[in-house]
């Protein structure tokens, strides 16, 4: 009986304007028919009755489609058949009550406080494994401990790995002996 209520109401919408709309228009007919002199009470009845009864509809269909629209909603929301209610199991007549232990109270939280703007992000490379340290190059040699400054220097950057790091350092060393 009360499965798809929203397109019962629309119908019901239909039904009522036609009613209405056929009953103002006869009622018009029988009042000309009755006597001549009633044109200008018969005239509004069967022109405004109808404009009367098709806005009137208008509420009865809406409430209709709201509860449609509100019907499919639930469907979609929810599946085709609701969720079944969880029981309630009040606590058996005479139970004894057993009272939890008190809480202590919570320390309110603090205030929101603006921060400082941060600096704008800035990605970095990430850090290169620490270079393999050379041996104590001859002081006496700069042009050993400024090419061995700059393998270390690119080795730190990552521009090289620790394998092309060893191979650069034995022929740096091989060069130099």
């Amino acid at each position: 009986m009360f499965n798809n209520i929203g397109k019962k109401i629309k119908v019901l919408a239909w039904v009522f304007f036609f009613l209405f709309s056929l009953g103002d228009i006869a009622a018009g007919i029988i009042l000309l028919a009755e006597d001549d002199d009633l044109l200008f009470p018969a005239l509004p009845i069967m022109l405004a009755g109808p404009l009367f009864a098709w806005i009137g509809s208008w509420l009865l269909y809406g409430f209709g489609e709201l509860i449609d629209k509100a019907a499919d909603i639930e469907r979609n929301t929810r599946g085709a058949r609701p969720a079944p209610a969880a029981p309630f199991n009040p606590p058996a007549f005479g139970a004894p009550y057993a009272p939890q232990a008190p809480q202590a109270p919570q320390a309110p939280a603090a205030p929101y406080a603006p921060q400082a703007p941060a600096e704008p992000f800035r990605q970095e490379a990430p850090a290169a494994p620490a270079a393999p340290t050379a041996p104590a190059a001859p002081a006496q040699d700069p042009e050993f401990a400024q090419k061995l400054a700059k393998l270390q220097s690119l080795c730190q950057q990552g521009l090289i790995t620790d394998e092309e790091y060893d191979i650069a350092l034995a022929k740096l060393r091989g060069g130099q002996q």
